[in-house]
C-alpha cells in the first residue's frame, strides 16, 4: 500500500523558480479572492475559562492550631509592629548586617546570639506534611532560628510577650518546627525553646506528637466546618 501525500507550494511572480518548474506534478494556478473588508465597530468579548481544582494537600499555619482566646484582655501587649522589628533585628543581626540594638529586647536578642557557638539559620521554612481523618494536609511556617550542634539541633522562637499567657499555644507552634527539624536531621537531637526578649529568659518546649497535631487539625476543621 502506497502512502498519499499532497503539497501546497506558494510561488509568486510571472516567472516561478526551477523548483517548482521541475515538480512530476500537474501545477495548478489559483487567482486568490481578495475583497475589501469595511472595519466596523469593535466589539470587546469576555474570555471564559475554567480553571480546574489541583489536587494536593489542604495547607494549614501552626497558627491556626492555636486559641485566639488567650490573648484576649491582655493589657500590657506591645503590638505586633514591635514583635515584627524585634524579629527582623534578629535575622539581620545573624546575617551580619551592621545593626544596633534599640531597646532592650534587641539587646537581649544579641547577647543571645553571641552566645551560640554553631551555624545558624534564620527564618528557615518548614513543611510538615500529615495525614488527617485519610487527608492528606500540610502545616507550613517559619522558623524563627535554628542552632546546628554536630550533636544537637536546637529550634528557637523569639517572643516579644511580657507574660506566660500564650506558651501552651505557641507549644504547639514550635511543635510542628521540632517535627519538621527531626526529619531534616535524623542524626541528631533536636530540641525546641522560647526565647521570651523582654525577660532575656529562654524556656524550654516539650513537643507534641504527630498524632496530637493531627488531633488539633482535625479538631479545627471540624469547628469550621460546623
Amino acid at each position: 500500500m502506497t502512502r498519499a501525500e499532497s503539497h501546497l507550494v506558494f510561488s509568486g511572480g510571472e516567472n516561478p523558480n526551477t523548483f517548482l518548474e521541475e515538480l512530476p506534478v500537474e501545477v495548478v494556478k489559483l487567482v486568490p479572492d481578495v475583497r475589501e473588508s469595511e472595519v466596523g465597530e469593535t466589539t470587546q468579548a469576555h474570555l471564559e475559562i475554567s480553571i480546574p481544582t489541583i489536587d494536593g494537600p489542604v495547607g494549614h499555619s501552626p497558627h491556626t492550631l492555636m486559641r485566639d482566646d488567650v490573648f484576649e484582655g491582655v493589657e500590657d501587649g506591645r503590638g505586633a509592629e514591635f514583635g515584627t522589628r524585634v524579629h527582623e533585628f534578629a535575622e539581620d543581626y545573624v546575617l551580619g548586617d551592621d545593626v544596633v540594638p534599640v531597646n532592650e529586647d534587641e539587646r537581649h536578642v544579641k547577647e543571645f546570639i553571641d552566645s551560640l557557638e554553631g551555624e545558624l539559620r534564620v527564618e528557615e521554612d518548614a513543611y510538615l506534611p500529615l495525614t488527617v481523618d485519610g487527608e492528606q494536609v500540610t502545616i507550613s511556617g517559619v522558623v524563627d532560628l535554628v542552632h546546628i550542634r554536630p550533636e544537637v539541633v536546637e529550634v528557637v522562637d523569639f517572643k516579644t510577650d511580657l507574660g506566660r499567657h500564650a506558651e501552651s499555644e505557641y507549644r504547639k507552634q514550635l511543635s510542628v518546627y521540632y517535627h519538621v527539624l527531626s526529619e531534616w536531621f535524623t542524626d541528631r537531637d533536636v530540641t525546641a525553646s522560647i526565647f521570651y526578649t523582654a525577660d532575656d529568659e529562654r524556656v524550654d518546649i516539650v513537643p507534641l506528637t504527630g498524632s496530637n497535631l493531627s488531633e488539633l487539625i482535625a479538631k479545627e476543621s471540624t469547628s469550621n466546618s460546623l
